[in-house]
C-alpha cells in the first residue's frame, strides 16, 4: 500500500482542496438548493450536519475513494474485534478508556471481556517496565 502522503486518492483530494478553498458558503448554498439532503445525516440516535462545510459532492466522493483506499472499514473492524492496531503502544482499542475506567467496577457487558483484556496487557506492560 502506498504511503498516504503519496497516495492518488490524497493527492486528488489536495487538488481539490485548492479549487474549493476559495467558495463561499453562501456560493455553495446557491449552487446547491439541495444541498441538506446529502450533506446531513442521522445515525444512532445523532444529527451530523456538514452542509456547513467547505464541501462538495466532489469531495465527499473524493473523501470516500481514500477511505476506500485505505481500508478503512477493515480498520474499523480490526478494531471493533479488539485487534490492536496501534503497534506503536501495543494496546487494544479500549486502553485508553481502561486507563480512566480502572477502578469502575461496572461495565458494559458488551466490551468487559475486551476491557479485562486490555487491563492485563497494561498490567503486564506495567510490572515489565518497573523491572
Amino acid at each position: 500500500m502506498t504511503g498516504l502522503s503519496h497516495s492518488p486518492q490524497r493527492i486528488a483530494l489536495q487538488a481539490h482542496a485548492i479549487t474549493v478553498s476559495p467558495l463561499h458558503m453562501s456560493e455553495l448554498f446557491k449552487a446547491d438548493p439541495k444541498r441538506l439532503s446529502w450533506a446531513c445525516v442521522d445515525a444512532c440516535g445523532f444529527s451530523l450536519d456538514f452542509s456547513k462545510n467547505r464541501m462538495t459532492k466532489e469531495t465527499l466522493s473524493l473523501l470516500v475513494d481514500l477511505a476506500k483506499a485505505r481500508d478503512l472499514t477493515g480498520w474499523s473492524t480490526r478494531m471493533a474485534s479488539g485487534e490492536i492496531i496501534n503497534t506503536t503502544e501495543e494496546q487494544g482499542p479500549l486502553a485508553h478508556r481502561v486507563l480512566g475506567w480502572k477502578h469502575t467496577t461496572s461495565f458494559p457487558d458488551l466490551v468487559a471481556d475486551m476491557v479485562e483484556a486490555d487491563m492485563k496487557r497494561i498490567d503486564s506492560v506495567g510490572k515489565a517496565s518497573a523491572d
